[in-house]
């Protein structure tokens, strides 16, 4: 790549030399003039090479449509390098360009869909490098999150706060349960959700739902580990612990201490008998 210091100055200028140049060292940057990176034919050439590219356009670039969807065509990652007019805008008529048939296999009857939010149903966890307006957006985080239930990590807290988007997070991954809002995770049947994909996100659930019986059981059934995360009164409570060591052994570690203690003299006095 630093090679290119010593080439003409019409090779210093060749779309596909340049591209080769600075994937094997950004060093070869500063042998290429700047006026490079604001020539909008010369950008849309490196991006269809290597959509990557596009981190090296000038700001003006990154806000080009156009040039930005040719980018993310390459390689939908691209996105992250897209000026901050396309990353904080999901409806304006700048950023309403015809779908990208070849980012998504999926069908739908509309022709027209938003940039924005064509990259986040790509790649979800691409909402970490949106602007706060679009991270607090319901639509657009809805379409992260059905992507990738972490993109729920990067959202504002108005989706955080939203039933029908943090319900689609857990059921994926169910300890997104913990970027929920305070009164989401008071939600009984959304919790009931988070603990049957995976027990442990019961530690993320009220106090109230951490001392519910069935959806302790429900947490525990799944991860016998979960049994730590129930208030003290549940991890007392004989009949449940005994149901629940019955069907996952992995429980028992985690039961009260006062609890053991009993169990430990029910088995010894059951062992002195047999020996009887």
């Amino acid at each position: 790549g630093t090679m290119l210091r010593y080439a003409s100055e019409a090779l210093k200028n060749d779309v596909e030399i340049v591209v080769e140049a600075v994937r094997q060292t950004e060093v070869a940057l500063q042998y290429v003039d700047a006026a490079f990176w604001n020539n909008r034919g010369i950008v849309l050439k490196a991006v269809r090479l290597d959509g990557t590219m596009l981190r090296y356009a000038s700001e003006a670039l990154k806000n080009d449509v156009e040039i930005v969807i040719e980018a993310m065509k390459q390689n939908s990652s691209a996105f992250t390098y897209a000026g901050t007019a396309i990353r904080n805008n999901r409806k304006s008529s700048q950023v309403v360009v015809p779908r990208l048939n070849s980012m998504s296999p999926r069908t739908v009857s509309h022709s027209h869909c938003c940039l924005v939010n064509e990259a986040f149903g790509h790649e979800g966890a691409l909402l970490q490098y949106a602007g706060r307006t679009l991270q607090n957006d319901p639509r657009t985080v809805l379409h992260a999150v059905r992507q990738s239930a972490g993109a729920l990590e990067f959202a504002g807290p108005t989706p955080r706060n939203s039933l029908p988007i943090v319900r689609m997070a857990v059921k994926q991954d169910g300890m997104m349960l913990c970027y929920a809002s305070e009164a989401l995770r008071n939600d009984r049947m959304l919790v009931l959700d988070a603990v049957r994909q995976n027990g442990s996100a019961l530690q993320f659930a009220s106090e109230a739902l951490r001392n519910d019986r069935m959806l302790v059981l429900e947490a525990a059934r799944q991860k016998g580990s979960a049994l730590q995360y129930a208030s003290e009164a549940l991890r007392n409570d004989r009949l449940l612990v005994l149901e629940l060591v019955m069907q996952n052994g992995n429980a028992l570690q985690y039961i009260a201490q006062v609890l053991w203690i009993a169990i430990q003299l029910v088995l010894e006095a059951s062992l002195h008998l047999r020996v009887r």
